[in-house]
């Protein structure tokens, strides 16, 4: 077995995949198109080669990613554990939101691509130079035979575009646009674009009214930053997952180098975003607070009040920005 924080190579991610009996597969707390979309994907092409297959998440998907089949699929609740477990997205062990009791001689495999990823498990296979983790599942799943069954495209599909904003993120590559390119003809692109990105629930709207009500400006108006309560959400009609949005919306206003969304999840336990657009690196940001992600979009979960969580968050990033300038 590989030590920890050492890459392997792809064919013995795809030699422990094609071999497994049973898997759990495990997307992040929070989950976004990529981690749900690569997963599902690799469910469908494992249960059609014979894997029996669980797919965990410890919370649910937000209401525009709904439609992903085999989404109802997912348990909340953490299964007992096989003797594969499969984390995909996942930065770190934490992310996951649970730790698996492993049976002896059992594995782990880490699928990711976020540069903040910590190689925790036993076999990792991180690209940090793919835009989604949907690019490397595609890379994986292609080596195991051709994708043709259109739940897998579909998935797949989804994690690539959601993670790229629809191709319009500084991350997206050639490559992104290739894979794209072969998933196509299994894809309805306008109907998915609309469901992902154009139909909104009126508890939405709402809360978007209440986030543009909050958002403030600091450190000369170049970063903009929204704090939303527990109360926020229930005044409004909506679960947590529904202010995703919110985020982009305000990194967008002209002038703004860094944006950031505090989500007080439940009472002392906020739940943080943020977006750059030049200079700063919120990775490193996110990493004082034990977060992480990428150079221009990371979160992290921070313990304490609203306020002084929204405060010390701001407080680092100024820092930050502030360092940059001085190199």
């Amino acid at each position: 077995m590989p030590k920890p924080h050492k890459n392997s190579a792809a064919k013995d991610i795809v030699r422990l995949l094609a071999g497994a009996a049973e898997a759990l597969i495990v997307s992040h707390t929070a989950p976004d198109g990529d981690t749900l979309g690569s997963a599902l994907a690799l469910a469908w092409t494992l249960e059609a080669r014979g894997t029996a297959v669980v797919c965990f998440a410890a919370d649910k998907a937000p209401a525009n990613l709904r439609f992903l089949p085999g989404l109802e699929r997912i348990v909340h609740t953490p299964p007992p554990t096989p003797p594969l477990v499969i984390f995909i997205d996942c930065a770190d062990a934490a992310r996951a939101g649970f730790r698996p009791e492993l049976p002896p001689g059992g594995t782990t495999i880490n699928i990711d691509h976020h540069v903040s990823n910590d190689f925790f498990a036993d076999w990792n296979y991180v690209d940090t130079k793919a835009a989604a983790t949907g690019e490397i599942m595609y890379g994986l799943l292609r080596r195991l035979g051709p994708i043709r069954d259109a739940r897998t495209a579909l998935c797949l599909y989804t994690a690539i575009v959601t993670d790229t904003g629809r191709f319009s993120f500084g991350n997206t590559t050639a490559r992104s646009l290739r894979i794209a390119a072969a998933l196509r003809p299994y894809v309805d692109v306008a109907e998915l674009n609309e469901t992902i990105y154009e139909r909104r629930s009126l508890a939405q709207v709402r809360l978007l009214e209440r986030a543009l009500a909050r958002l403030t400006f600091t450190a000369d108006d170049r970063v903009a930053f929204v704090p939303l309560s527990v109360e926020d959400y229930a005044a409004a009609g909506a679960e947590l997952n529904m202010s995703e949005s919110v985020i982009n919306y305000i990194r967008a206003i002209q002038g703004v180098e860094a944006a950031v969304l505090l989500k007080e999840a439940a009472p002392g336990l906020i739940r943080v975003s943020m977006r750059s657009n030049g200079a700063a690196d919120v990775n490193r940001v996110a990493g004082r607070f034990q977060g992480g992600g990428h150079r221009r979009a990371a979160g992290c979960v921070c313990r304490g009040e609203l306020g002084p969580v929204t405060e010390e968050v701001l407080r680092a990033l100024k820092e930050e920005m502030d360092s940059g300038r001085d190199n």
